[in-house]
């Protein structure tokens, strides 16, 4: 096990793939922002099998006093945004030493300047996670609607309100609980509102990207949805299970008045009536049916969830490091 012997240091994980070009510039804003903070940051860069030219190297000499070490975690498939930050997380807890690790994109739209105050909050609330809350966003008119329609179908179907993403603060006595959730891989922060550990947000304005057009879209945003749902799959399908079992007895009580009525009363019915009725409990029984289907299989995946949770370290293929100077360190 390589540990660095700065504890005082802020680990920072950065999921990469084809963001090359936006990584000097970031470093340089890092570097500025964090000076004269009393720390140091080092950062680990999880490559996730990028498909574009790499050419990466510490150009400027003045980010030295400010990021004591850069390595590059290879991962051999792209394994997605989510699973790329999990497997950074578990490496820094393997190899690093630090006080915190932060989690932010390597694209510029998470800011150097909000990473400060994240930082500056922790410090307030040592024992808390911290996360940036977004008060304002640079994407689309629809892509804006989607996401508020995401959180509020997040909202029905977990009892949570989720107003953060994977730009966060997580104290190194934190960590050890989180990477234990195998919810982890799917959505990083849907597992942290499962944990139940105590959360502090700060108003944050994502940036805009420094290179290229942002690759999160809404077929990406309907995917990143389902991850979070995934991570609450025991309250969803509870709740649709109550649901299905409420509209269920609905219909059963309304054939039942129905039947009543048509064989015990003189009043005129409609002939279709029974019809819909009838049709409707035969709907609900087979969404309750499916339902229970489906929570049986959540319960069996379980184990293989866990599985591949504990397995993430595999995905590594090669690690560099770069000290300061530039210079690979083998």
């Amino acid at each position: 096990m390589d540990v660095r012997a700065d504890k005082s240091a802020i680990c920072l994980v950065m999921p990469i793939f084809n963001d090359w070009a936006a990584l000097p510039r970031l470093l340089d804003n890092l570097a500025d922002a964090f000076r004269g903070s009393g720390g140091t940051l080092d950062i680990i860069l999880v490559n996730d099998a990028s498909t574009e030219f790499e050419h990466f190297q510490i150009k400027n000499s003045a980010t030295h006093d400010v990021i004591s070490e850069i390595t590059i975690v290879d991962l051999g498939v792209n394994v997605g945004h989510q699973m790329a930050i999990t497997a950074g997380l578990h490496y820094a807890q393997q190899h690093k030493a630090f006080t915190a690790v932060l989690i932010m994109d390597a694209d510029g739209e998470d800011e150097p300047r909000d990473a400060v105050k994240l930082v500056a909050a922790w410090r307030n609330q040592p024992d808390h996670v911290i996360a940036a809350q977004r008060t304002k966003r640079s994407e689309s008119l629809i892509f804006r609607v989607s996401y508020g329609l995401y959180r509020a179908i997040f909202r029905v179907f977990t009892g949570h309100t989720i107003s953060f993403g994977n730009f966060l603060l997580i104290p190194a006595t934190l960590l050890p609980s989180i990477l234990s959730r195998p919810e982890l891989i799917h959505h990083v922060a849907a597992t942290l509102l499962r944990t139940r550990l105590p959360i502090t947000e700060v108003p944050t304005t994502r940036g805009r990207r420094y290179f290229g057009s942002s690759q999160m879209n809404v077929p990406a945003l309907v995917t990143h949805a389902i991850g979070a749902l995934s991570v609450f799959s025991d309250v969803l399908f509870s709740r649709l299970l109550i649901g299905a079992a409420v509209v269920g007895s609905l219909c059963v009580i309304g054939s039942v008045v129905v039947a009543c009525l048509r064989f015990f009363t003189t009043l005129a019915f409609p002939n279709w009536a029974t019809s819909v009725i009838s049709f409707l409990t035969l709907l609900a029984v087979q969404a309750l049916v499916l339902i229970l289907c489906f929570a049986f299989l959540m319960l069996t995946s379980r184990a293989a969830m866990l599985l591949t949770s504990m397995e993430v370290s595999r995905l590594v293929k090669g690690v560099r490091r770069y000290a300061s100077n530039a210079a690979p360190v083998a």
